[in-house]
């Protein structure tokens, strides 16, 4: 069945179909007789499953690509890519502190977001923030907020993301203006603030949904639960 989902999830790579792979394996359990929509676990077990493994197929497309290009390559767990006859430096590793000042002195960044549609990686939000064009992948979430969203992203295919990374190298003038003008668009709708109100609101609802019963609830309001759902 793993093999069966996963070869579904690539064929589909560029669809919503791995938006939701909660969604796809409920689906395809209940298709073959089992409603497993109370088995938590065992959905966790594919999911985690599925989920890895398509994010390996998306990093590994755009790592071929991308060592093509003089760019730098960087993170963890790339030993078995080998970047010693490709043009792209691979540097080892991570450091969020440091990479503000490179997101800052690069032409733009090359991202690739979770299997999502709605919630972008954080390294685009960041490259937005600091007014550097970052190239990521097509996803409801920048097609709904960024007029020119075709202009900075690319399909999970090769030849989509080939032509979008050359094209940034062969117009570089273009493309920083571009960066600019993203930030832009991306400050007019968020503060800064905005991201700390968010940590209280959801600090407030964890401690609501984890912590002892409210000495103001009414005396008949069964809280905590009895039963974990």
């Amino acid at each position: 069945m793993l093999t069966h989902l996963a070869g579904e999830l690539v064929s589909g790579i560029n669809t919503e179909v791995s938006d939701d792979i909660d969604a796809l394996v409920t689906a395809h359990f209940l298709d073959r007789g089992w409603d497993i929509s109370e088995f938590v676990n065992l959905r966790l077990f594919f999911i985690a499953q599925l989920d890895d493994y398509l994010r390996r197929i998306k990093s590994m497309m755009v790592a071929d690509v991308l060592a093509d290009f003089p760019v730098e390559i960087h993170g963890f767990n790339w030993e078995h890519f080998d970047f010693s006859t490709r043009r792209a430096t691979y540097i080892p590793g991570g450091d969020y502190t440091k990479s503000r000042e490179r997101i800052i002195g690069s032409l733009g960044l090359v991202d690739m977001s979770p299997n999502t549609q709605r919630a972008p990686h954080d390294r685009a939000m960041r490259a937005f923030g600091l007014c550097t064009l970052c190239l990521t992948n097509r996803q409801r979430f920048f097609t709904e907020h960024f007029a020119n969203a075709e202009l900075f992203t690319y399909s999970f295919d090769k030849e989509s993301l080939r032509e979008k990374v050359a094209d940034v190298l062969a117009h570089r003038k273009r493309y920083v203006e571009l960066g600019l003008a993203v930030a832009e668009e991306f400050r007019r709708d968020r503060r800064p603030e905005d991201f700390g109100q968010f940590m209280i609101d959801t600090a407030s609802h964890v401690r609501l949904a984890c912590g002892p019963r409210h000495p103001a609830l009414q005396d008949f309001f069964v809280w905590p639960p009895s039963k974990q759902q």
